[in-house]
């Protein structure tokens, strides 16, 4: 929902803030910092209740009036904050309820594991490059090595085209990483976990996996970034360093993102460095998440397995009821036009007496051709009267078979017995 700092200045002070929320869809402590963060003026604790009373606090002018930017709050967004806000509760719930870590991170980066030993070789290479190309007096290094990793806010991705597990970190972020890492893939190793470099179809492009019992998942790691704004003199030497740059530039934060995904979790599954608590104090429910994803995949294709069959059985039993319908419906119009044709074969057989008669005065010879005529006449008449062919219906019907493709109007309806989905959103559905 989108609006502009003034409107919502008007707003903040005409209606309560948990009121004002719901119409945007976010909660009152999220608008509450949206306010904060444009400098718009908020009315004082207990203004509400004195206002009951005639009284209140006055308004205040809003800083810098003509400041007036277009404000946009995504209740999606919102909602996403949320939930990883209480993933990350939950979280520091489960390490509380742990009697104790199991795993522990690296003290030191030896005796590694082949994975983690590329991508450190890798990185250790990268970087002795990097400040001996920065001691000889460079300060680009793009063009160091055509090797090497591309760079972006600071840090290096490291794909699964080089033989490394997917990460994207700055160096010192990068090692830190590597003690995590390495105790993870020793324990899914003694589990018997494959490790796969695959090549997808569509992109020609190498992508790691971890695979246990022909189920597949995917990690990557990456760090975050934070925005810092530039002074002017900063910016000025940039451009002097022919490095381009805005009012602001993104640097590596340090935090730690471990990301882990399979064909049923179109969002990964976040683990990361929390205030209170480190990603290397989250290893053991690393570990646990890891060793429970493929039953957790095998248990939901069971249970999108069968609420596909369900919806199949659904859409059967909704097109035979359809057609019953549609079935029914067109045995008026048939009857009517059985009618029709009853009245005109009568008209017709009123017709050939007619003739008949007035042939009773004819030769043999001339009689023999009329006899004839009329007896050709008679005999498709007899073959397109429909009261015959209904009535061969009604028997057929009754002793053979029930054909599943015809005479619709003749079958029961169906109905959405033993179905345990609710069949209220069934019928949007539908």
């Amino acid at each position: 929902m989108k609006t502009t700092r003034l409107e919502l200045f008007e707003q903040v002070w005409v209606t309560p803030m948990t009121k004002l929320a719901k119409n945007f869809g976010c909660s009152d402590v999220g608008l509450r910092k949206a306010c904060i963060k444009f400098e718009i003026p908020l009315p004082p604790q207990g203004h509400w209740q004195k206002l009951l009373y005639g009284k209140g606090f006055a308004k205040p002018e809003i800083p810098r009036p003509k400041y007036n930017p277009e404000i946009e709050i995504n209740p999606a967004a919102v909602k996403i904050a949320r939930e990883a806000h209480q993933r990350d509760k939950a979280i520091e719930e489960a390490l509380e309820k742990s009697p104790g870590q199991k795993l522990k991170p690296l003290k030191d980066l030896t005796k590694l594991h082949p994975l983690t030993k590329t991508i450190y070789d890798l990185a250790t290479r990268y970087q002795q490059a990097i400040e001996k190309h920065r001691k000889n007096g460079n300060s680009r290094y793009r063009s160091l090595d055509d090797d090497m990793p591309y760079e972006d806010k600071g840090r290096f991705y490291y794909r699964p085209s080089d033989g490394c597990i997917p990460i994207c970190a700055s160096f010192s972020t990068m090692f830190r990483s590597l003690k995590i890492l390495d105790p993870i893939l020793k324990a899914l190793a003694d589990e018997g976990y494959k490790f796969l470099f695959e090549e997808k179809e569509r992109y020609r492009q190498k992508e790691f996996a971890i695979e246990k019992d022909g189920e597949k998942i995917y990690i990557n790691i990456r760090e975050g970034y934070s925005k810092t704004s530039l002074s002017i003199k900063s910016q000025k030497l940039l451009e002097k360093l022919e490095v381009y740059s805005g009012d602001y530039r993104n640097y590596p934060n340090g935090i730690i993102y471990f990301e882990i995904k399979h064909e049923f979790k179109y969002y990964p599954e976040i683990f990361k460095d929390q205030k209170r608590i480190k990603l290397e104090q989250q290893m053991d429910l690393v570990l646990n998440y890891l060793l429970e994803a493929p039953g957790d995949i095998k248990a939901e294709r069971e249970r999108r397995h069968r609420e596909q069959v369900e919806y199949e059985r659904k859409k059967a039993i909704r097109i035979h009821n359809e057609n019953i319908v549609t079935s029914q419906h067109a045995q008026l119009d048939k009857a009517l036009q059985e009618s029709k044709l009853i009245q005109e074969l009568r008209e017709l057989e009123n017709y050939l007496i007619s003739i008949e008669a007035a042939t009773n005065d004819f030769s043999d010879q001339e009689k023999r051709y009329a006899e004839h005529w009329l007896n050709i006449v008679r005999h498709f008449a007899e073959e397109k009267h429909p009261l015959k062919k209904r009535v061969n219906l009604f028997k057929k019907l009754a002793t053979e078979p029930e054909d599943p493709y015809k005479y619709y109007w003749a079958k029961e309806e169906k109905s959405y017995v033993g179905i345990t989905e609710d069949e209220d959103a069934d019928e949007d559905d539908y």
